[in-house]
């Protein structure tokens, strides 16, 4: 499960001390730390930088495993992983990117403002400031999260098949005694076939009726038509009803229609199909370039590119991205420097691996729990010129050495000083130009929330997230 949030600061207080509202225990009480990839210290003096206007300056992103175990090894895998999909339309120079996993030493707590208990599972927090470090601008890579959910959910879904994790599809987390509830996490696209509609009035009726049985979904379905069941008597039996007007019937093989819902309300989705998930992370090396270079382009821009065939979105693309790194590119003096005044500080295979990427080791040999070439948009291979396909994606680590820091899900109630819910939608307003990081990190702000905190005044927090089984901090 991948949850997506923006905060203004307090990361750092809060992944070394483990602060949130509502929990008493320290971040060394509750989790093993182990780091993963980057310098905390740097990350917080390159988003600590940007103009403080209230703002999100970084994003978090929170990888959640439903398995008691994972290996270290596939937490490295998984990340790196991540961050060659999702930062697909940036060099490793133009972004810092800090990652680290808690591996939960506590496994369930007690939520000291409502009393539930809460189960803790391994988990991955990634930090990346919304700073673009050749440029100085500001950066989103995920942009309005909701435009690009299908993208993300097709990565998370893509990484769950090929490490052979579980699905946030095969628990959907819901109120189901709330149809809203329930039909806003089984969308219609999660509904085989035609009729959609129908079978989403469908969902409501029975939710409504408190159908807890077979025999009465049965009954309830016939009341729009001719039934006929199918499979009579087998684990693939389901009901077929012919609706006023149609020549044929419609199929209720929709796993909501099947005896994890009707009868034990366990609300689940149904796989996410290979082709299906093929075709969005196909799709999103050219999606990301957009976020990039189109969403913030000029209206005269924008207009021209929505207007254009696609092939000369693709040539409009090169186009935008050459200049770029015409303006910003290492050569040139007037850039961003406050990563590169701290790259000394950095290992120097960290500093190398920003050049030449070295493949993850074992990861096939793993037991637990792009796709384009960076300089031709809408090409379908990754930089090595592996395609990513649901069955084989070929990654690179990158920027994978660890750094000097020590150590080895519904949503959270945000507002006040507290947590930032999925507020990825919001454009920051500051680092609209070169910002140099000081030399230390500077600030002792401590969270009320969940990686970080939101400055007074900042508007009200907005969902943003992927979202499935598992609840960490």
């Amino acid at each position: 499960m991948i949850r997506v949030s923006g905060y203004n600061t307090g990361a750092q207080e809060y992944l070394e001390q483990g602060n949130k509202s509502g929990r008493e225990f320290t971040r060394d009480e509750l989790d093993h730390r182990l780091i993963i990839e980057g310098q905390l210290s740097l990350t917080r003096a390159i988003y600590e930088s940007i103009p403080d206007h209230g703002q999100d300056r970084y994003l978090t992103f929170t990888l959640s495993f439903k398995e008691d175990t994972v290996s270290p090894e596939l937490i490295k895998a998984v990340t790196a992983d991540f961050k060659e999909f999702f930062m697909h339309a940036y060099k490793p120079e133009e972004f810092n990117f800090y990652a680290e996993a808690h591996l939960p030493k506590m496994k369930t707590i007690t939520d000291r403002k409502t009393g539930d208990v809460i189960e803790r599972k391994p988990h991955i927090h990634i930090i990346i400031p919304r700073i673009n470090l050749l440029s100085g601008n500001e950066a989103n890579p995920v942009d309005v999260y909701k435009n690009h959910e299908k993208y993300f959910e097709a990565f998370q879904e893509h990484i769950n098949q090929k490490y052979g994790l579980s699905s946030p599809r095969e628990n959907v987390r819901a109120d189901i005694t709330d149809a809203a509830s329930v039909l806003s996490r089984y969308k219609g696209d999660d509904f085989y076939g035609k009729n959609r509609q129908f079978k989403q009035d469908l969902v409501k009726q029975v939710i409504e009726r408190g159908v807890t049985s077979r025999a009465d979904f049965y009954a309830l379905v016939a009341e729009h038509g001719e039934t006929r069941i199918r499979n009579e008597g087998k684990d693939t039996e389901y009901i077929s009803v012919k609706l006023p007007g149609d020549a044929k019937g419609t199929n209720l093989k929709d796993t909501i229609f099947q005896d994890d819902f009707i009868v034990r309300r366990e609300l689940k989705k149904p796989p996410l199909e290979a082709s299906v998930i093929q075709e969005r992370l196909l799709a999103w090396p050219q999606r990301a370039r957009e976020i990039k270079y189109v969403n913030k382009a000029t209206p005269k821009f924008r207009k021209a590119y929505s207007e254009a065939s696609p092939e000369d979105r693709v040539r409009l693309l090169a186009d935008r991205e050459a200049k770029f790194y015409q303006v910003h590119g290492e050569h040139n003096d007037n850039v961003h420097t406050g990563q590169r005044q701290r790259d000394h500080q950095r290992s120097s295979a960290e500093t190398t691996g920003r050049r030449t990427a070295e493949p993850a080791d074992g990861v096939q040999d793993l037991s637990v729990s792009d796709v384009a070439d960076h300089r031709q948009a809408g090409s379908a291979r990754s930089r090595d010129g592996a395609l990513l396909l649901p069955s084989d994606a070929h990654v690179h680590l990158g920027q994978s050495q660890p750094g000097g820091d020590s150590g080895l899900r519904p949503s959270v109630p945000g507002g006040g000083r507290g947590r930032r819910n999925g507020s990825t939608a919001e454009r920051g307003r500051g680092g609209s130009g070169p910002a140099a990081v000081s030399q230390e990190a500077t600030g002792t702000a401590t969270p009320a929330g969940a990686t970080g905190r939101r400055r007074a005044g900042a508007g009200k927090p907005r969902n943003a997230r992927v979202r499935g089984p598992g609840s960490n901090g």
